[in-house]
């Protein structure tokens, strides 16, 4: 049986097929890894801006009805 340049480029092109699937898997699985081609960007440092502190609302001394 001969072996034609069709069955060899078959074969390569199966090949490349699983381990194209592979790397996607891989990337899908892990997304940090370092085959990403576009990895996540790093995160900003965080920035501590001061602000005010809510106070709670407090009833006035005498809560009643005032007549009118």
């Amino acid at each position: 049986m001969k072996i034609s340049i069709w069955d060899i480029l078959t074969v390569v092109l199966l090949l490349t097929a699983l381990v194209l699937l592979v790397v996607v898997m891989v990337i899908f699985i892990h997304p940090d890894s370092r085959i990403n081609p576009f990895p996540f960007p790093s995160l900003p440092a965080t920035i501590v801006i001061p602000t005010l502190t809510p106070t709670l609302l407090q009833m006035p001394p005498t809560w009643t009805p005032t007549p009118f």
